[in-house]
This record gives C-alpha cells, sequence and structure tokens, in this order.
C-alpha cells in the first residue's frame, strides 16, 4: 500500500506494508471464515437497521393520521401501526413470550441477536465455532421472513390505507 497525507496544498507519500500480528497463529482459512461471517452479519444488520428505520418514519405517520382520521379510517390506522410495531418489535427480548412460548420475531429482536453474534465472531481471530456458524446461519435465515412482511406492509397494506386516507380526505402516508 502507499498513504498519502496532503498538508497545505503538498502531498506526502509513504509505503506501508500490513502484516498479520505475528502473535496470531490462526490459518487464513480459519481468518477467512471469520470474516466471511463478519460481512455476513454487517450486511444483514444494514439491511435490518434501514428496514427499523422506514418502520419508524411510517409509524410517525400513522400516528399523525390517527390523529386526524375518524371511524373504520382511524381503526384501520391503528391495525397498521399495531402490525408495523408488533414486526419493529420492541428491542432486546428476555424470557419467553406469553404463556411462557418463545418471543415473537421482530427486527429490533433480530438486530440485538445479530449485533451480539458479531461481537462472538470478532472477539478473537480464530474462527467461528460450529454453534456459532450455526447460530448466524439461523439468524441471518430469519431474515428473509422478517423483511417480506416489512415488504408486504410497504406494498400491500400502505397502499389500501392510503386509498382510504385519501377518500377521507387525508394526506397519504409515504412509505
Amino acid at each position: 500500500y502507499t498513504v498519502r497525507l496532503t498538508v497545505a496544498g503538498r502531498a506526502y507519500t509513504q509505503p506501508l506494508t500490513v502484516r498479520m500480528d505475528p502473535r496470531v497463529t490462526t490459518p487464513p482459512a480459519a481468518l477467512a471464515q471469520q470474516l466471511a461471517s463478519s460481512r455476513d452479519l454487517c450486511d444483514a444488520l444494514q439491511r435490518v437497521a434501514e428496514a427499523i428505520d422506514r418502520g419508524r418514519r411510517l409509524r410517525a405517520q400513522l400516528g399523525e393520521r390517527a390523529a386526524q382520521a375518524k371511524g373504520d379510517v382511524a381503526t384501520a390506522v391503528t391495525a397498521l401501526d399495531r402490525k408495523a410495531g408488533d414486526l419493529l418489535g420492541g428491542g432486546f427480548f428476555r424470557g419467553g413470550g406469553a404463556g411462557g412460548g418463545p418471543a415473537p420475531e421482530s427486527l429490533a429482536r433480530l438486530s440485538g441477536q445479530l449485533q451480539s453474534l458479531y461481537g462472538v465472531v470478532q472477539e478473537a481471530d480464530v474462527a467461528p465455532t460450529g454453534v456459532v456458524v450455526a447460530a448466524v446461519r439461523d439468524r441471518l435465515a430469519a431474515l428473509g421472513p422478517l423483511l417480506a412482511q416489512w415488504n408486504a406492509i410497504a406494498t400491500q397494506d400502505l397502499p389500501a390505507l392510503n386509498q382510504q386516507l385519501q377518500a377521507a380526505g387525508l394526506a397519504a402516508v409515504q412509505p
């Protein structure tokens, strides 16, 4: 590599060699596996964060419309807000769900799990264990259905609600 520093219009360059920490004896294949898991988790975290951001913006608009809507339109706004809220979730979930069952999947819960797994993968310069690889695979598989639920809200539920809002003389909610 070459490092370039520009100060007051003058450029300075210096060659740079990147080497592995000599204390790390992990084989390159194991480090490649760690890197692949880290990249998969980063990609998933970005996708979840984007969905959560869109969901929060949607819910803010739904809150505004709920204050303006009446009757069936208000009921429809509240129902979509509840559906989006369930999908977003409230963050980390500890313990069982209602009735002692497993906690429902949500974007916030998945985000927390992905962040935890990322921390485990990045803990040391070693290949992830089989248990960690399986957990990463499981949580990455959970992402698809959650994003599909978000897509259904954005492409089916929201357009249907917007028709009701516009018929009632209210502004549409932007996806």
